[in-house]
């Protein structure tokens, strides 16, 4: 699932019949924009463990979710680029209108 904040990885617990959130990335966690390979889609994140190394070379961790075919992996791909996208200009629209309400001082 995608918000206009972040990817959610939502599996149904078979023996309940009840959703439930497996894993989560904000899009300020993306590393490399995500990628489709057929019915892969790749999303590289930071690493987002207690005991990781701040100094490491390490990209972060790469969450690989296998779809049903190579349409969904795409429109799912599609879905989180428009989202990350509106996010920016949500971002830079906020920004704006910040600089507009601080006071100015006199020179």
């Amino acid at each position: 699932m995608v918000t206009n904040r972040r990817v959610l990885c939502i599996k149904e617990v078979e023996i309940l019949g009840h959703m439930s959130i497996d894993w989560q990335c904000p899009f300020e966690d993306f590393v490399l924009p995500p990628s489709t390979d057929e019915n892969l889609l790749k999303i590289s994140v930071k690493e987002q463990g207690l005991f990781h190394k701040r100094d490491s070379a390490n990209l972060g961790c790469l969450r690989k979710i296998y779809l049903k075919d190579t349409t969904t992996a795409e429109r799912a791909f599609n879905a989180i680029e428009d989202a990350q996208s509106l996010r920016h200009q949500q971002k830079l629209m906020k920004q704006s209108s910040q600089k507009l309400l601080r006071p100015q001082t006199p020179s």
